[in-house]
């Protein structure tokens, strides 16, 4: 059976973590053979997914891209999701939904407990890239944590932190995992499915402070301050915020494939005179990051309850558990998704 995940150039410590978490909760199950595919970790439950005899599911999620267009043929075989809101996007059974698994990181030898100081941000790996949030947390004695580097430093960094700042979403389940009360944030890019997911799956509400990106075309639209207009949203807005997250991915879903374009002559134009100006202005960027990011600091912060990590915990090992004796048996009995959604 072969491990399925998302890797890229740059690396994302949200996806990596697929390759040594697996082999320590399930050793001796994967090999190269891609008469099956093992998913794990990450909003890959998509139309991305190879076809294989079998396709297994373990805690993903959806949300990127286009659904299966194949998800009554059989071949799939669902352990646990993500959360509620992939459940139903596939059409599956409530029960199917459990946790991300990165939920189960504190019970590896590994990752024990250490001593804990600090304020850390652990920013989308595009907010990364970017360049001007490293030297904001500088100003503001802050830890930058690169969500590119090595996944298991990250990690440790995560569970070493007294309070996290989360862009990244595997940002924020790393810390709960770990007891670490974490803040969302947004920061110009929101993908809010993902994130409902997994959130509704601990009893958590996702409603993140929503930040201007650091760019000077963004402070002159004044788009530069945090804003708390979600954090305030009513329960009824709330849950109509979810619902509308998860119709908009499930219409796009059903729409033909788009393909991508790439930028033209004009877009790179304005893209390289955005990026002169935030050069220009950059010792302004930084002190305007630096203060949004301390006044996030001074904001509540998050945390499932214990009892609700336990629980999703043994469930998820209950359900490998079960994988594995179907492994034994070579008869995956797990759920077959209907094509029905």
């Amino acid at each position: 059976m072969k491990l399925f995940n998302w890797t890229s150039r740059h690396g994302n410590f949200g996806d990596d973590m697929n390759m040594f978490i697996w082999e320590h909760f399930l050793p001796g199950v994967f090999d190269d053979d891609e008469d099956a595919l093992f998913i794990g970790i990450g909003t890959i439950f998509s139309a991305d997914v190879p076809k294989a005899r079998h396709r297994i599911v373990m805690g993903s999620g959806t949300g990127y891209g286009r659904l299966p267009p194949d998800l009554g043929d059989g071949s799939w075989h669902v352990y646990a999701v993500r959360g509620p809101l992939t459940a139903r996007a596939v059409g599956g059974d409530p029960e199917l939904a459990v946790a991300d698994p990165a939920i189960l990181l504190p019970l590896m030898p590994e990752f024990a407990p250490t001593a804990r100081r600090g304020i850390a941000f652990v920013p989308h790996w595009t907010t990364a890239e970017e360049g001007i949030w490293q030297s904001a947390c500088t100003r503001a004695g802050i830890d930058f944590i690169d969500p590119r580097h090595e996944a298991k430093g990250v990690i440790r960094q995560i569970a070493s932190a007294e309070l996290v700042i989360a862009e990244s979403m595997h940002g924020a389940i790393v810390a709960d995992a770990f007891r670490v009360p974490w803040i969302p944030i947004v920061s110009g890019r929101d993908t809010p499915l993902k994130w409902h997911d997994w959130a509704l799956a601990l009893g958590l509400e996702y409603r993140p402070y929503e930040v201007g990106q650091l760019s000077v075309v963004s402070m002159l639209k004044g788009n530069s301050g945090v804003s708390s207009t979600r954090a305030k949203l009513s329960a009824t807005e709330y849950s109509a915020n979810v619902e509308a997250a998860l119709r908009s991915f499930t219409q796009r879903s059903s729409q033909p494939a788009v393909i991508a374009q790439p930028p033209t002559v004009s877009a790179q134009i304005k893209t390289g005179i955005r990026h002169l100006l935030d050069r220009a202005g950059h010792s302004m960027l930084v002190g305007r990051g630096a203060q949004m990011l301390t006044e996030i600091s001074k904001l509540p912060a998050k945390l499932s309850s214990d009892a609700m990590l336990r629980d999703k915990q043994g469930e998820l090992l209950r359900r490998m558990a079960l994988f594995r004796q179907d492994c034994t048996t070579g008869s995956f009995v797990a759920s077959r998704l209907s094509q029905s959604r």
